[in-house]
């Protein structure tokens, strides 16, 4: 199985771990009674729903920061699956990706197909006033899964992941994950949760508007030496801002609003807290023109 590419340290592209959902949607049955049978017609739907499509390209922003993924349908081992062919991130020498979070749209099977005998039903539940089913995976055991996870330099040790499948439309409306990094011999704690919601569908090709995801980075394996240094250069920062003229510095401030609250959340030993937000989805255009 193919995994995510790994660049550590790199927070927005993990971020989203999970992060864009999957787009397989098909009515489901209510009388699914095993984990198995309802990840089978979440796969059914997911190939169903990728029958007419032949690329996407979607535009997303996250802190202010707009990226454009373009991504065409392949058909591997007689399955559907999406491929990114290019990506943009404007004044960015390496373009941000959320490798971890596309495995839920683009290639389901890497989650709900090679693992579907160690998935459990807990049983149906609710979320956002839709019903769910309630799923989790605890054994990963010979499985090759991998996220992108911020200061995990030495890897990541999967635990958990918990998902809440949205009976109907057979998509995820959140997914928690929690394992452990691996820096230096040590292992820290690392949970996240990634909700996704104002799903729509654009020709016949559903996909979540919204994913907010929340990282604790406090357990995430920073060590007190890069904490200080952070806060030095958190201190340096705002002694630049208080230098620059009155309209210069509101203009920044307002445009780095969510990354400096962002920051400030870390060295305070809080979670992040992230939205990712598509402002333009287009499908079977082609690929995307401009720089």
């Amino acid at each position: 199985m193919s995994s995510p590419h790994r660049r550590p340290g790199a927070v927005l592209a993990m971020t989203a771990l999970a992060l864009a959902a999957t787009a397989f949607t098909v009515p489901s049955s209510a009388a699914a009674q095993s984990a198995q049978e309802i990840l089978a017609q979440a796969l059914e739907a997911h190939d169903a729903r990728l029958a007419g499509i032949e690329d996407v390209t979607v535009t997303q922003e996250i802190m202010g920061i707009p990226m454009t993924s373009y991504m065409v349908r392949e058909t591997v081992d007689g399955r559907a699956v999406l491929r990114s062919r290019a990506n943009h991130t404007p004044g960015f020498d390496e373009n941000i990706q959320f490798d971890a979070a596309e495995a839920f749209w683009t290639d389901p099977y890497e989650l709900w197909g090679a693992s579907a005998d160690r998935w459990v039903l807990e049983g149906p539940s609710s979320m956002d006033g839709r019903s769910t089913w309630s799923l989790q995976i605890s054994d990963f055991d010979g499985l090759d899964l991998e996220f992108d996870i911020p200061n995990g330099a030495d890897g990541f040790d999967l635990r958990e992941l918990a998902v809440e499948m949205d009976r109907e439309l057979l998509v995820p409306l959140q997914v928690g994950i929690r394992g452990e990094v691996r820096d230096g011999g040590r292992l820290h704690p690392v949970a996240m949760q990634i909700h996704f919601s104002d799903y729509r569908e654009v020709q016949g090709y559903l996909h979540p508007f919204v994913t907010a995801l929340e990282l604790d980075m406090a357990s995430s394996g920073i060590s007190e030496t890069e904490l200080e240094q952070a806060r030095a250069g958190m201190a340096e920062l705002q002694r630049q801002l208080e230098e620059m003229p009155e309209a210069q510095r509101q203009m920044i401030q307002g445009m780095m609003q969510e990354q400096l609250q962002a920051f400030e959340n870390v060295l305070a030993g809080e979670a992040i807290e992230l939205q990712l937000r598509v402002m333009d989805l287009q499908v079977n255009s082609g690929p995307p023109t401009g720089p």
